[in-house]
């Protein structure tokens, strides 16, 4: 595929016996490469979020939003105020209710193992042949559903990154040079993004050892031990952004 190959991993403990794809960084961020949903986006939104911490430290970044749009001292608080509103909406459709995995290939009355064509698209993205497929769920005793990211997930991913890369980054930074334009005085704010940063690496490496580890089934979220982990320190790096965003937007030096 032009947008990276995907991989295929070992079944899950919680998450069903299903093998499940790990799509490229550009690929999980298509709408044409995720799985059918389960259900429609109004029902996705309606269920209760995946956890509630993770919905907290999401809508959390309507706290410096609400600071800058309170002192609206000049037009870089208005852009900085309205860039991290959006941002407290985008990023719970992303990280709290639309995480969904589902199956992507291998259900219905009329799978058939032996046919060359069975696992037709698991073998287009992975790069594999459809008889690879069937040899890889035959060796891990795997049930015949692939599992990956639904298109609501895709999606949301897409949009909360692009408005944080293209509205929150220039907004906050314009912010900071129309309001400290001494470089010193930045850099303590600076260094609160690097270290929240890092917490966002590491936990997207739990996150990528797989991204299907999260489904919804019979009503309620259930979670593998490493979503889990790339869950709490995804809450931390949206905490430690929080915190040094919002100091940022008080601390205005020779200013009333």
């Amino acid at each position: 595929m032009p947008w990276g190959r995907a991989e295929l991993l070992v079944p899950g403990k919680v998450t069903g016996d299903c093998l499940r794809l790990r799509l490229s960084p550009i690929a999980e961020h298509l709408w044409s490469a995720g799985a059918p949903p389960a259900a429609p986006w109004r029902t996705q939104l309606a269920r209760r979020p995946c956890r509630w911490q993770m919905l907290f430290s999401c809508v959390a970044f309507a706290v410096p939003a609400a600071v800058h749009l309170v002192k609206r001292e000049h037009l870089a608080d208005w852009l900085a105020g309205l860039a991290l509103l959006v941002v407290s909406i985008t990023s719970p459709l992303c990280d709290a209710f639309f995480v969904d995995s589902t199956v992507i290939e291998g259900s219905g009355p009329n799978l058939d193992l032996d046919d060359d064509e069975a696992y037709r698209r698991t073998a287009d993205l992975v790069g594999i042949s459809c008889q690879d497929v069937v040899r890889l769920i035959q060796d891990h005793g795997a049930s015949p559903e692939i599992l990956c990211n639904d298109r609501y997930n895709n999606l949301t991913r897409l949009i909360d990154r692009y408005t944080c890369v293209f509205c929150v980054l220039p907004a906050l930074t314009y912010y900071c040079i129309r309001q400290r334009p001494a470089f010193l005085t930045n850099l303590p704010f600076a260094g609160g993004v690097l270290v929240a940063w890092a917490t966002c690496l590491v936990d997207q490496r739990y996150r990528y050892a797989d991204p299907c580890g999260i489904r919804y089934l019979d009503g309620r979220w259930v979670t593998e031990k490493s979503y889990l982990i790339h869950q709490r320190l995804h809450e931390i790096w949206h905490y430690l952004l929080v915190l040094t965003f919002t100091c940022s937007a008080l601390y205005r030096p020779g200013r009333e």
